[in-house]
């Protein structure tokens, strides 16, 4: 796996080690997580917005729909994560479940999803 390092000093001591995979291995990490959701994201400005969900996918019938905007990730912000880690996030192990927070056109609030892995 070829990486990035990058190393915070405070006090003449390192104080936290960042690794950041370069994108071949982060879509070789996505190829390899089996379980997906059946949605096609689009990304901008920090915004995962969902463009299309696949016919009785696991997405579909949880009622994801195009044009929901990913929020977070099992309550983890999207604008806290790196490049490309929401479709690790969203991707796992079949049969596994995942919470997607959505801010959906017309809904006052965000709303949880949970869809299960398939």
């Amino acid at each position: 796996m070829n990486f990035s390092s990058e190393f915070q000093i405070r006090d003449g001591k390192i104080s936290s080690i960042t690794d950041t995979p370069d994108s071949a291995d982060w879509a070789n990490l996505i190829r390899l997580n089996s379980g997906g959701i059946g949605v096609q994201l689009s990304f901008s400005d920090k915004v995962a917005r969902v463009d299309a969900v696949a016919a009785n996918s696991p997405a579909d019938e949880a009622g994801i729909e195009p044009g929901d905007i990913i929020t977070a990730v099992d309550g983890v912000s999207y604008s806290q994560m790196r490049e490309g880690e929401i479709q690790i996030r969203i991707r796992g192990q079949i049969g596994s479940k995942v919470v997607l927070t959505v801010i959906r056109a017309g809904v006052a609030a965000p709303i949880d999803i949970e869809v299960t892995r398939a």
